[in-house]
């Protein structure tokens, strides 16, 4: 069995945002603690959409605040297929 959908989403903000994997946590704020920017914001929305197979907007990425809501997102939007 691959990665979990949660660890998926964790190795794609590891890599868009160039960061230790020890900074990724269920916790994390992703513009306080992890920095992300309107830029990382749509490469992180476009890898989620490429990798995981699903359809993800903008406004949903940007109303997100942490990372384990993100994952909730993304794991919701894996269900519904």
């Amino acid at each position: 069995m691959g990665p979990s959908i949660k660890q998926k989403v964790y190795n794609i903000l590891i890599r868009e945002l160039d960061l230790p994997d020890e900074a990724v946590t269920d916790d994390a704020d992703l513009v306080k603690d992890l920095g992300m920017d309107s830029i990382d914001t749509l490469n992180i929305q476009t890898a989620l959409q490429m990798e995981l197979e699903i359809s993800l907007s903008e406004k949903e990425v940007i109303d997100i605040s942490t990372v384990s809501q993100l994952v909730d997102v993304v794991y919701d939007k894996k269900s519904s297929h």
